[in-house]
């Protein structure tokens, strides 16, 4: 049975890969991410599946309320995978506190955005897989 799922950060590695798998089972997935050009590409590699490209920024509400128009569009969510992160990789005392702001904005904040808008748009039964990295426990050696 075909589901439909949006996917945070699929412009490369992780969120990339799980698009293209998922749109190869047949799967609609919805695929966002800034990079207009990545998500052209991904749609053009997914020849076999159905990947609607939303270019966001999960810091940005009106881009938020473009991901809550496409969804309503392709259906109600089966799955909501949130993948979308940022790094700086800087030395700890290089690092501006608007560095900071930002990146929690987006790994944390940009999380709870996207995830309550699409609440309403979650089928009873659906799921929601948080992805994050290992640099949130180890940090950079620099």
């Amino acid at each position: 049975m075909s589901k439909t799922i949006l996917i945070t950060g699929a412009s490369r590695g992780i969120g990339y890969q799980t698009a293209l798998k998922l749109a190869s089972e047949n799967h609609t997935v919805i695929a966002t991410a800034r990079s207009q050009d990545k998500l052209k590409q991904l749609s053009k590699e997914a020849d076999n599946g159905t990947i609607i490209s939303v270019p966001a920024d999960l810091t940005e509400p009106g881009d938020i309320e473009k991901l809550v128009t496409a969804v309503e569009e392709a259906g109600d969510l089966d799955g909501l995978i949130n993948n979308a992160g940022a790094l700086y990789l800087k030395d700890f005392m290089d690092t501006e506190i608007e560095d900071f702001q930002k990146l929690m904005d987006v790994n944390v904040f940009g999380i709870v955005r996207i995830t309550k808008a699409m609440k309403a748009h979650l089928k009873k039964g659906s799921h929601i897989v948080n992805i994050s990295s290992m640099s949130g426990y180890q940090g950079s050696s620099k």
